[in-house]
């Protein structure tokens, strides 16, 4: 049976590192998966005036994707903002989804983007999770809430592991 796990937040909440931890930890379970990253695969520029942070590009991509996986299930790393974009990830596998929401304070979340970003960059990326914090957190609910500011990635990783199975 194909699932995806979705972890979601805003930028510097810890997505990616956090998804390359359970993709880790999948395969030492021996369970068979994808790892996709929406971030990665929306880097394109310019982006279309209607799609300004190519989400609806990278969903596209997603979904071709998914095709040929043989039954494996996936874990999505992304922002996923809109009920719409809910429903499209929930439409490539139905229901069996578990939507994780990956929180820090925006204090943790200005450090850690500050390792990485660097000038008008850095400022754009606070700015914008101060933003995706307030539309996540008023946005759809997520079947899971994480805090991932004091617990390691692979700490986490087995957290949402054992709530998933």
């Amino acid at each position: 049976m194909r699932w995806m796990i979705v972890l979601n937040g805003c930028c510097g909440a810890g997505k990616t590192t956090v998804a390359e931890a359970l993709s880790e930890l999948m395969q030492v379970e021996g369970v068979a998966h994808a790892l996709f990253d929406l971030d990665a695969i929306s880097q394109i520029h310019p982006t279309a005036p209607d799609d300004p942070f190519a989400t609806a590009l990278a969903l596209r991509f997603l979904a071709a994707g998914m095709q040929g996986l043989d039954g494996r299930g996936v874990i999505l790393s992304g922002v996923i903002e809109t009920a719409a974009d809910h429903a499209a990830i929930r439409g490539f596998v139905g229901t069996n989804v578990v939507i994780v929401l990956l929180t820090a304070p925006m204090g943790v979340i200005a450090n850690r983007l500050g390792m990485r970003e660097t000038g008008s960059a850095l400022k754009s990326h606070i700015d914008r999770a101060e933003v995706l914090d307030a539309v996540l957190r008023s946005g759809p609910s997520p079947d899971l809430t994480i805090d991932t500011t004091s617990q390691s990635p692979e700490t986490l990783a087995r957290l949402i592991f054992d709530a998933t199975r």
